[in-house]
């Protein structure tokens, strides 16, 4: 955070001596044009993005029942005690069951459960569109900074028995827990 600050007051001190060189050779005239306000603006918008990324973790996956197309993907603290904590961040799948977000703040130091809900996919037997409700929905406990997730059936049932025995204690390395260890969102 104190890096973000400093390269933030950074960047401002470069446009204000820019500014003050362009006031000195147009004879001191210190008003900002509307450009230069715009260009000011601009400036602020990327250096807040980029102070937001350096706080997040990029995960991108699949949801897969069958490619799941547009499927609501949302991410979730989790807590110790197996329950969801705030929400991470939240996004919809492609044609082809594909996803990819920021999650803010980064879950570091901790696992995360993903969830997905809604969508539909083509029937590998019969090639009938099926589309997904609520009651469908699938999930995956993942490890602190894991950046790829892929959500399926599978992966629902072994959220759902970790969850159940308690969350599990995992730290920062993805050490064991009270009931068993997880890791890469599979048992072990």
């Amino acid at each position: 955070m104190m890096l973000a600050h400093k390269t933030r007051r950074t960047l401002y001190l470069a446009i204000a001596g820019v500014f003050i060189a362009g006031a000195v050779c147009a004879g001191f005239n210190l008003g900002m044009t509307g450009a230069v306000k715009k260009r000011v603006k601009e400036v602020d918008r990327e250096v807040k993005k980029q102070v937001a990324q350096s706080q997040a973790l990029k995960v991108t996956g699949s949801v897969v029942k069958g490619p799941v197309s547009g499927a609501t993907v949302t991410f979730y603290e989790l807590k110790a005690d197996g329950t969801k904590g705030a929400m991470l961040g939240t996004t919809t799948t492609e044609t082809d069951g594909t996803f990819a977000l920021w999650l803010i703040p980064a879950p570091t130091t901790s696992p995360f459960l993903g969830e997905a809900a809604g969508g539909s996919y083509v029937d590998e037997v019969s090639g009938a569109t099926v589309l997904l409700t609520s009651a469908d929905a699938v999930s995956a406990v993942l490890p602190a900074g894991t950046t790829r997730a892929t959500l399926t059936l599978l992966t629902h049932m072994a959220a759902a028995r970790a969850r159940e025995f308690g969350g599990c204690y995992w730290d920062a390395h993805g050490g064991g827990g009270e009931f068993g260890q997880y890791r890469g969102g599979a048992a072990v």
